[in-house]
């Protein structure tokens, strides 16, 4: 993928179009993500949509997985970070279970386009991405205390975040895709027991 360094504000008129190019074609993947799905997106509709020639694409992006996960991430970076502003309000372990409410609510709300976009009919790079993303962030959050696993001889973060990440992946794909009736909370209730051992709080 192409880097730009969008916070820079010194960008010569070769840079800012280059940019602005960059943005419009996120843009209108976000738009037609919403409008068609991510099955019946393509690269031809990204820039008719964003008014450009089909080999401009290319110059900021590999492929439509390469575009998708562009703009998937910055989604994702963003509910993060209010999430995670939320969170800090709460004591532990509230925290960590309201926390995987939200997730798997998330999960719920966007139920087609996560097996779309992850599923076994969809994209294995995005699956990659997206378990990857997942243990990233766990692990960012852990060293840094914004989540905790309430043991001091708890394994090593990077263990658990790769653990959480698989775990929280799988769960979510295989909840969606079968016949069950669990709730997101019967799923961070489980999820909360499966990792202290104990009930899920109530406050």
């Amino acid at each position: 993928m192409s880097v730009i360094n969008t916070a820079s504000t010194n960008l010569n008129r070769a840079e800012r179009r280059k940019l602005q190019t960059y943005e419009a074609l996120k843009q209108a993947t976000r738009e037609l993500l919403l409008e068609v799905g991510y099955q019946a997106l393509t690269i031809q509709a990204i820039t008719d949509r964003a008014d450009f020639g089909y080999g401009t694409f290319y110059l900021h992006f590999e492929s439509k997985d390469d575009i998708v996960w562009t703009v998937v991430e910055e989604i994702l970076e963003t509910e993060s970070a209010i999430v995670n502003e939320q969170m800090l309000n709460l004591p532990f372990p509230r925290r960590e279970f309201v926390s995987w409410q939200i997730f798997f609510g998330n999960v719920r709300k966007q139920a087609e386009s996560f097996i779309a976009l992850y599923g076994s009919n969809g994209s294995a790079y995005l699956h990659q991405k997206m378990v990857d993303y997942l243990a990233k962030s766990h692990f960012r959050n852990l060293r840094d205390g914004v989540y905790s696993f309430g043991i001091d001889d708890a394994p090593p973060i990077d263990f658990m975040a790769q653990f959480a990440a698989g775990a929280m992946m799988r769960l979510s794909l295989w909840w969606l895709e079968s016949d069950n009736t669990y709730t997101p909370e019967d799923m961070a209730g489980m999820i909360f027991t499966m990792y202290y051992r104990t009930a899920p709080p109530t406050k």
